[in-house]
Formats: structure tokens, sequence, C-alpha cells
């Protein structure tokens, strides 16, 4: 039995993280069983897969296990964490939109992280972010990818909280909060278009 987790999804091709290697691969690319189509399955990001090797390097996912828990938007699937990235500003932050994707992880049984970017912007209106979420419950970062600050403490808790298990964790926030800017802070391989 070949196991894996989906981490990456376009067009009907993903990309799989096995749990073992075979043949020499770590990673492969997988196109869903013709009946997902049909029953309207789809594959998200996060999920634990079945896979069928076919022939040279060509698999398809014969089977999702069962999810923990799955979103709509972002299409996520079996998360441990969700870091919900809100600038300071531009754009202009709404805590309309961090309070909805807290509920909707707490509802999932998903750990909320906020992480305010961008703090170079308004250092003042940051510290007033933090206090509402720090003083609410939640574990909460200041970051200024620019000014390389508040990202190092960050990189730690990712580490300690994926260091033991196979933590799934995800960015998500409004379109220009940074997400980008710092994964590519966090992880400088990456590479991700910005902007």
């Amino acid at each position: 039995m070949i196991l894996g987790t989906v981490i990456k999804g376009v067009g009907g091709l993903y990309k799989v993280r096995l749990d073992q290697e075979y043949e020499g691969e770590k990673y492969v690319n997988v196109r869903g069983r013709g009946s997902f189509r049909y029953e309207k399955t789809l594959l998200l990001a996060g999920d634990r897969v079945e896979l069928e090797y076919v022939s040279a390097g060509e698999f398809f996912c014969k089977r999702i296990l069962e999810r923990k828990n799955s979103l709509i938007r972002p299409p996520l699937a079996n998360l441990d964490y969700i870091f919900v990235v809100i600038s300071s500003k531009k754009p202009t932050p709404s805590l309309f939109i961090v309070d909805k994707l807290i509920s909707i992880a707490e509802y999932n049984k998903i750990e909320p992280v906020i992480v305010i970017s961008k703090s170079d912007l308004d250092s003042q209106y940051s510290e007033e972010i933090y206090k509402i979420y720090k003083n609410s419950g939640f574990e909460v970062f200041i970051t200024s990818s620019a000014a390389n600050e508040g990202v190092e403490p960050l990189l730690g808790f990712l580490k300690d909280i994926t260091s033991n298990s196979e933590s799934i964790c995800a960015f998500a926030g409004a379109s220009g909060a940074g997400k980008s800017t710092l994964m590519n802070t966090l992880f400088p391989d990456l590479t991700l278009q910005t902007g």
C-alpha cells in the first residue's frame, strides 16, 4: 500500500508527499480516480491518500482516507493549525475576517494562530490587534518581513509544533495581507510570487 499526503493541487493534477520513498521518489504527481469526478469528490491539500502505481512514475489516487476536518475556503483538509495573517495596514485590516477564520477554525477543531504582518507600517495598531487576540487566549505574533522583525519567534513556534509530529499547518488571510512574503521570509527556498 502506497500512502501519502496531498500538498498541492492544480487542474486535476496533485502533488503528493509519500510516507515512504517509492523507487527513489519522495514526491509524486497523481491524478484522481475517474469516479471522483462522477462522485463530485475533490482531493484537497492535506488529504491522506492511498495511491496505486500505474507505470513509470504514474500514480493515481485510489482512495481518500478519512478526514478529521476540511475547509471549503481555503480548500484544505486535516489541518492542525491555521495561521491567520492580518496586515497592520495596506490593505486595511479587517478584524471581521480574522474573527470569521477563527470561528471556522475552532468549529473544525483547528488551532488558530494570529500573525500580524507589516508591523513596520503601523506599529501602534499592530500592538492594539495583538492585545485584542492575546487577551482572548490566542497565540499571536507581530511580524515585519521588510524589517525582518518577529520572524524568528514565529519560525521557532512552527518548528516546535511540527518537530514531534506530522502537523499540517496553513496560512490564510485577506489578499495582500503579506502571506506569500511572510512564507518566503520563513522558508527562503519557496520563492513564492508576491504582490
